[in-house]
């Protein structure tokens, strides 16, 4: 059984008066390997952009465990030390065609999948007392136009699942919206490495190319 996190009184409100500034840090993740895959290209992804970022705004990448303890609390921990100007999360999803803008987060860990620490939950509440659901502020419509028009195609989903990406999604969205921040955050989710060999360095560089773009278009 889950040992709930208690959510305590939740305000949307943003910050008021001249004083508050959004830092220029950006935020972004990927995950280790999992189940029966021996490589994650979110990983891959998030090392790429990296050490390519050549931008003002200073760059903290991070890849996170596939374990829902220690992964909900490392995303915590990070927007909670350096209160970023936006965070975007990437994951694998293996069916997916191409890249997927999530637009919700659900309050539930439900998968027959067990973590990298062997935990396994069927149901499970992620914050007690909290919406069952919770949307990025971005508009994913929006997002998909601008990509569109650099180049890359994405779909838009409703449902990031109920593994370990859903639910380090949900403790962010929560987490910000409990600080009263006006910080954008996003999930997507990348699809698996193509099987041929040749493939595999155009597919890791158009994925590159969308998450700085990505990250481009959330920061405008």
């Amino acid at each position: 059984m889950t040992k709930l996190r208690p959510a305590p009184a939740l305000s949307m409100a943003v910050p008021a008066g001249p004083a508050y500034a959004p830092p220029m840090t950006i935020l972004l993740t990927g995950f280790e390997p999992f189940g029966a895959n021996s490589e994650n290209p979110s990983r891959d992804i998030v090392s790429a952009v990296d050490t390519a970022w050549d931008q003002k705004r200073e760059l903290i990448t991070q890849v996170l465990p596939v374990e829902y303890d220690a992964a909900g609390a490392a995303i915590l921990d990070l927007i909670a030390r350096h209160q970023p100007r936006a965070v975007l999360m990437l994951g694998l999803m293996e069916a997916a065609p191409r890249a997927r803008l999530e637009r919700v987060a659900l309050n539930l860990d439900d998968a027959s999948l067990a973590d990298n620490a062997g935990i396994t939950r069927r149901g499970d509440t992620i914050v007690g007392a909290a919406p069952l659901a919770l949307k990025t502020r971005l508009d994913l419509n929006a997002l998909s136009d601008g990509l569109e028009a650099k180049g890359h195609g994405v779909d838009i989903s409703n449902h990031a699942g109920a593994y370990i990406c859903n639910h380090i999604y949900y403790e962010a969205l929560f987490r910000i919206a409990e600080m009263g921040a006006p910080t954008p955050c996003l999930f997507v989710h990348v699809p698996s490495y193509p099987d041929a060999e040749e493939e595999r360095a155009q597919y890791l560089a158009a994925h590159t190319a969308l998450a700085r773009d990505l990250l481009g278009l959330i920061c405008e």
